[in-house]
């Protein structure tokens, strides 16, 4: 009668090694995937708000939105709502800040994932009560529109995008593997570093792009990339 043969500890030992080897090989391969996936679901949210603030334009004298008017009734994200399928595209997977708003005309109805760009001390498309014409834009396919936030201000504050308030990374979301999704006024979303939208030949958040950055946002768009590194 045969016997049949069992693991020795030495094989079972093997066995579990090359298995642990295995998980550690695969497992960033499997994060990457995922990260990678998120990053294609908020791209097109973004697609979606870019394209429903295109809309709202044409129905307003081509103008976009202010991004906040004394109430949240005329705060952007409500404004575009008509035009968006779902609430679901003001989140991103990969945020973990998608808190609500403060109240007021920061706004508490949607969660901010994104912020628009309008900071008031910059020629932004998309200022406090006044958002600009299209007219204004020299070159929409360069102009950033909508970012991605940890913060629940309607805009991106271009002097604090690397403050860290809520202690879990930049106010600029570049965490989708060291990148952030950018939607520009042409309609198009990009995926880039924080420090490729504002250079010493580009600054992407003005209404004419083609000019050098102020030297103090070129600093803070570096800081958020040592930051989400």
């Amino acid at each position: 009668m045969s016997r049949r043969r069992a693991f020795t500890l030495i094989e079972l030992l093997v066995v579990i090694a090359i298995i642990a080897i295995l998980a550690a090989i695969l497992f960033p391969v499997f994060a990457k995937a995922r990260e990678k996936a998120r990053t294609s679901s908020c791209a097109s949210n973004e697609k979606q708000l870019v394209l429903g603030l295109i809309q709202y334009s044409q129905d307003y004298d081509e103008k976009w939105p202010g991004r906040a008017i004394n109430t949240e009734d005329y705060q952007w994200r409500v404004l575009v709502q008509p035009y968006l399928k779902s609430s679901q595209v003001f989140v991103c997977p990969s945020n973990t800040a998608n808190e609500w708003g403060t109240g007021g005309n920061q706004g508490n109805t949607y969660r901010r994932s994104y912020a628009c760009n309008g900071h008031d001390a910059f020629n932004t498309p998309m200022r406090w009560n006044n958002g600009q014409a299209l007219a204004a834009l020299v070159a929409p396919s360069q102009t950033i529109l909508v970012c991605e936030s940890r913060e629940w201000w309607t805009e991106m504050n271009l002097d604090y995008v690397g403050a860290n308030w809520t202690g879990r990374g930049p106010s600029l979301f570049s965490s989708h593997m060291s990148m952030g999704n950018y939607g520009f006024c042409d309609g198009h979303v990009k995926a880039m570093k924080a420090s490729q939208t504002a250079t010493t030949t580009i600054f992407m958040w003005d209404q004419n792009p083609q000019q050098a950055a102020p030297a103090n946002i070129i600093a803070n768009m570096q800081s958020v990339d040592q930051q989400s590194q």
